[in-house]
Order: C-alpha cells, then structure tokens, then sequence
C-alpha cells in the first residue's frame, strides 16, 4: 500500500509539474504567435509604404531608348552587352561580399555588383523613408527599375535596381553608371540588353 500511495503522490505531483509546463508552452507559444504576426503586419505596411513611395517618383528622363534600339556591334559583357570600348576591370576594384563585375572605358565605369539591394540601399531608411537621390522610376522591356543619380568630385553617376512588385523594391543586382556626363541614357540602354535579373 505504501508503494502505491507514493506512486499516486508522485503521479499528481508529475501531473502537476506537467500541466504547468504545459500551461506556460502554450503561453510561450501564443506569444511567439502573436509576436510573428504583429512582425507580418509591420513588414505588409513597410512594402506598402516602400511601393506606394516608388509609385510617387518620377518618371525617368531621358526615357528609355525603344525595345530593339541599336546595339550594333556591343559586346557580351555583365550578363547584357556594352559599346564595345568598355574592357573588363580588375585592377583595384573594391570587393564585395556577393562579387561584382567592372568594365572602364576612358572616363566611364559600368558596374553589376551582386548583393541584396533595396529602397535602403539608397535611403538608409526602410518602409519608403528617406528620398531616394535623383530618385525616378524606369520601364526597361518587362522590367522596372528604381534608379538614383548623384554628382560628386568624381563624376555622375546613375544606379538602378530591378523593382518585383509582389515582393517589395529589391533586386539581387545593383547596375551602376559613372561618368563625366550623366550616365542615365546610356545606364537604361545597357540595361535594355540584360537578361531578366532575378528579384
């Protein structure tokens, strides 16, 4: 009898300790729950704000040349095609962390740099803060870009990233122009010749 008593006792005891247990999982867990939902809705607002502030940019000038402009006699180059005086460049190059491909011709610099790129990128704010510099939007075949152009010492220069609407302004390839005179017109020519970059 004494060894069945102390089996029940134990028994509650266990059926206790388990049930709070259990209790303070299902907390934990509801709170988790709540928490990633909360974390869902913030990220919705954020790409809602960051494409509704996309929308708001202006359209690019120069606009991009037509579908099948002339490219006559460029070259393979970045996954698209350059004139073909740009060469590859590969002395002292900075390094980035997802790779990057640069080509010179002269005074002019094309670069493709691998990586996650969005509205931040430009901005170093999220959810659509901030103004992107020389910020305007592009159509380029299929595909839009947010582009920003600036001007320092060095030159002009015009970035641009792929844009997905269903995910958020992000693109996995930052395509960038420098130069003496403002790069867009011929940046948006180049990107003409790319094939669909993911994002």
């Amino acid at each position: 009898m004494r060894y069945v008593a102390h089996f029940s006792l134990g028994f509650l005891a266990l059926t206790l300790a388990t049930g709070g247990c259990n209790q303070r999982r299902a907390a934990t867990a509801r709170r988790r729950e709540a928490l990633a939902l909360e974390a869902g809705r913030q990220l919705a607002a954020a790409s809602a704000a960051t494409r509704a502030a996309f929308r708001r940019l202006p359209i690019c000038t120069p606009a991009p040349p037509p579908a099948g402009a002339d490219t006559t006699g460029w070259v393979p180059a970045g996954g698209g095609r350059l004139p073909p005086e740009f060469r590859r460049d590969t002395a002292g190059v900075p390094l980035y962390v997802h790779g990057s491909m640069h080509y010179r011709a002269g005074d002019r610099v094309f670069r493709v740099i691998g990586g996650h790129f969005g509205w931040a990128s430009f901005t170093g704010l999220y959810a659509g803060g901030g103004e992107v510099p020389g910020g305007c939007r592009a159509r380029v075949g299929a595909l839009e870009y947010l582009v920003s152009r600036r001007q320092d010492a060095a030159g002009h220069h015009a970035a641009a990233i792929p844009v997905s609407d269903t995910v958020e302004v992000r693109g996995f390839r930052l395509f960038e122009l420098s130069a003496p005179e403002p790069p867009l017109g011929l940046l948006l020519q180049i990107l003409g010749t790319l094939g669909a970059p993911a994002g």
